[in-house]
């Protein structure tokens, strides 16, 4: 057998490094998958996995977990989810759990319950999440959503004591 590479003089060209991208750009990709239209025409293995995250979104810890309820091995689902809905089966989930997170702050719930109740690993990985996607942290949105601060509502109270 010929032995070609030793003989060869030359080297292949070096590739050109990839372009620096920003911390910014999971940003982006993150507002591009939460502003994917959400398909009513799937099918119903995808819409049984749908309804399963759409009412347990604190406990879907795995995709083997929504393969098992869609009744698809793990990479056919992934991919059949990803054709119908337009994302891919867990950006789905981290989107779901991250408008649960916002609607519950919204009503007053304190963070750290919030996080634990939507199944995030704790309380800053809740506020990192919820940065990245709406640019505001959950005292931000718990605060914006009350129409005032908190602050002043005691001192307001301490005033007429």
């Amino acid at each position: 057998m010929l032995r070609l590479l030793p003989l060869c003089s030359t080297r292949p060209p070096a590739r050109a490094p990839l372009p620096w991208r920003p911390r910014s750009h999971r940003r982006r990709r993150a507002a591009r998958w939460a502003a994917a239209e959400w398909r009513a025409d799937v099918s119903p293995p995808i819409q049984r996995a749908r309804d399963y995250v759409d009412t347990r979104v604190g406990r879907v810890r795995t995709l083997d977990e929504l393969a098992d309820v869609a009744g698809l091995s793990r990479y056919h689902f992934a991919r059949r989810f990803r054709d119908e809905v337009g994302v891919p089966p867990w950006a789905y989930v981290r989107s779901k759990r991250a408008e649960r997170a916002r609607r519950l702050l919204e009503s007053g719930a304190p963070p750290a319950e919030v996080a634990h109740e939507t199944g995030y690993a704790d309380q800053p990985h809740l506020t990192r999440d919820l940065r990245e996607r709406f640019g505001r942290t959950p005292g931000e949105i718990r605060r914006r959503s009350a129409g005032q601060n908190r602050k002043d509502v005691q001192d307001a109270e301490a005033l007429t004591a």
